[in-house]
């Protein structure tokens, strides 16, 4: 998902979320989030991801890792093999990479690790990533790391923006929410103007 700064990414990396973890095919999926990639090393990446994932119950992951990232890297393809023994496929969510992308050795260590998990996987990917940031990060992972942007198979997604008549629609949608009152064609978006709305 690449976009400018304030379309919404990082509110709808939420309601992705939301919807995997809590929606009727939660059981399908464990969800690892990656935030704060600003300093982000391949080894940091994989302790991230086995951190987020220790709280799957299905899944047995060691109370400390090796030093050595190739041994780290071991421990992730051991956490594949229960990945797919319990039928889980996991959602890697990686926000804001603009601040990795500022540094050309922290990004080329934050891709190498997601283009390593993205290889893993006996019959089906073990991992599939989400990656949210900035145009400036998009055109850097092209530069930095062509192989991995060239497997992407949604590539430079943008969010759609609204427009009046559907940005007036959702503020009467909460205004009736918090009235608790019903929504229904028409309802009044007041106290806003459409001039406050524009």
């Amino acid at each position: 998902m690449i976009d400018k700064r304030g379309a919404g990414k990082t509110h709808f990396r939420e309601l992705v979320y939301d919807a995997l973890s809590e929606g009727p095919r939660s059981d399908e999926f464990a969800i690892a989030r990656i935030r704060e990639v600003e300093s982000i090393t391949t080894r940091r990446l994989y302790t991230r991801l086995l951190d987020e994932l220790d709280a799957y119950d299905e899944l047995d992951i060691p109370e400390t890792y090796p030093r050595a990232t190739d041994e780290v890297r071991q421990v992730v393809e051991d956490v594949v093999e229960q990945l797919e023994a319990a039928d889980l496929t996991c959602i890697v969510q990686v926000d804001q990479l603009e601040d990795a992308a500022r540094n050309t050795r922290t990004f080329e260590q934050l891709l190498a690790g997601l283009q390593s998990i993205g290889d893993l996987g006996e019959t089906r990917p073990a991992f599939i990533l989400f990656l949210f940031g900035t145009p400036e990060a998009g055109d850097r992972l092209d530069e930095l790391r062509e192989t991995l942007s060239s497997r992407l198979v949604a590539k430079d997604r943008s969010l759609e923006r609204f427009e009046f008549s559907e940005t007036e629609e959702l503020i009467a949608r909460w205004l009736a929410w918090a009235r608790d009152e019903e929504y229904t064609e028409g309802y009044l978006s007041d106290p806003y103007t459409a001039s406050a709305i524009l």
